[in-house]
């Protein structure tokens, strides 16, 4: 389960406090009493990296020819990794992939093709 502090600064600490676990805590056990029986022995934090249009960058850098890029999930990258996973091997192996990805390149964002998806969470 993870949560952001609202509060946090924008930038690239990503450390966590033990008052932060203590609070998320308490909001889990809100949402799930059950886990009020269970022990925390540690913590982690990450980056939340998120693309200019909150949709992920896939695909070879146009000036770095052999550098395969998966990137900028904007949040959904622990669900979509299993077929971003593929693609890129695909892409990487066989020049090609089973679903288009053309639309995701890093170019679309020089070129102005946004993917503005006015869904995304």
């Amino acid at each position: 389960m993870g949560f952001g502090d609202p509060n946090e600064p924008k930038g690239d600490d990503i450390g966590s406090s033990w008052q932060f676990a203590r609070e998320m805590t308490q909001k889990m056990t809100t949402v799930m009493p059950l886990l009020k029986e269970v022990s925390m022995i540690r913590q982690w934090a990450g980056l939340y990296n998120v693309s200019p249009d909150a949709q992920p960058i896939l695909g070879e850098h146009p000036q770095v020819r052999g550098f395969y890029m998966a990137i900028g999930f904007s949040g959904h990258g622990f669900m979509l990794a299993p077929v971003a996973s593929k693609l890129i091997a695909e892409l990487i192996l066989e020049g090609k992939t089973f679903l288009p990805i053309d639309k995701l390149d890093i170019g679309r964002f020089e070129r102005g093709e946004l993917i503005l998806e006015p869904s995304v969470v």
